[in-house]
């Protein structure tokens, strides 16, 4: 696409498949936080939902291809595009939320926040799910690493449940992605609950050249 990125990148990470709910997400996340914790100091986990997107996407009644459009915009944090999209639509709570779901990032005061402004649009279940979440990773000692994120999308819409990506000090790409997926393996035949998740090794190695050996990372 001539972008100047690598067209390929190493990956390695897990699945859980078969076990569904919030104990699977839980270790699938714990395992994720403290796979880069073995080779990072300063990274930073993003938490978020699936279903927020689908639901305020599916309460406009607009086609699939103006949802994956409205989903690239948030993705890239394209404020530009997102909101001349959105202009072209009837005022509505769900479009008004949209316009600002790539801004909604950070701790716990935007999950209050996220209470607002989702009003009414039918995502309540979900941000009830996150607070959960966040407040059982932060007794397991690992809320100093994580922050909401309500624009983690995904352009891969094979997510069904909670979304994370992580960033880390000196490398410009996600340094690991991942989600829950349950409807996923059925089109192979085999119906079943999963979650899991990417590292990209590359992007890990550039961040973690950025740090003298010794300081707590491995080599």
């Amino acid at each position: 696409s001539l972008r100047g990125e690598s067209d390929q990148n190493k990956q390695t990470g897990i699945e859980l498949i078969g076990a569904g709910g919030k104990k699977a997400d839980l270790e699938v996340i714990v395992m994720a936080i403290n796979s880069l914790r073995g080779c990072l100091d300063d990274f930073r986990f993003e938490i978020g939902h699936s279903g927020i997107f689908k639901a305020l996407a599916d309460s406009l009644g607009v086609d699939e291809e103006t949802k994956e459009e409205l989903r690239d915009y948030i993705e890239s944090k394209n404020y530009g595009a997102l909101s001349e999209a959105l202009e072209q639509m009837p005022g509505s709570s769900p479009v008004r939320a949209l316009r600002q779901l790539p801004r909604m990032f950070g701790g716990a005061e935007v999950l209050e926040q996220a209470y607002e402004v989702f009003d009414g649009c039918g995502v309540t279940e979900h941000l009830d799910y996150l607070g959960d979440l966040y407040g059982r990773l932060s007794r397991l000692g690992l809320g100093d690493k994580l922050i909401f994120d309500f624009g983690i999308v995904h352009r891969k819409d094979y997510y069904t449940g909670v979304v994370f990506t992580a960033y880390a000090h000196g490398s410009g790409n996600k340094v690991l992605s991942g989600g829950r997926y349950d409807k996923l393996l059925s089109k192979f035949g085999f119906p079943t609950p999963a979650c899991g998740f990417a590292v990209d090794v590359d992007a890990v190695r550039k961040a973690s050249s950025h740090f003298p050996r010794g300081e707590g990372q491995s080599p």
